[in-house]
């Protein structure tokens, strides 16, 4: 295994078993751009936007803290 494969191995161990999940006071709106849906959240507490995919906004509502990133991934 080349040491690319291995750092993405070992980074991939140690997210795999965590359970996340949002923080609460994000709000979601749906964008259209392109013609392809977009997600921006917004965090209520810091005023910070984050722009995602629909694959990767699919991804993050999988995110409950009781799944772990490996059961969420699985799911798509």
């Amino acid at each position: 295994m080349d040491s690319l494969a291995s750092n993405e191995s070992s980074a991939w161990q140690q997210v795999a078993d965590l359970r996340l999940r949002l923080q609460s006071g994000v709000e979601c709106y749906e964008h259209c751009y392109r013609g392809q849906p977009w997600y921006v959240l917004r965090s209520d507490s810091d005023g910070v936007y984050f722009r995602c995919s629909a694959k990767a906004y699919q991804l993050l509502t999988l995110f409950d803290g009781e799944r772990t990133v490996q059961q969420a991934c699985d799911l798509l």
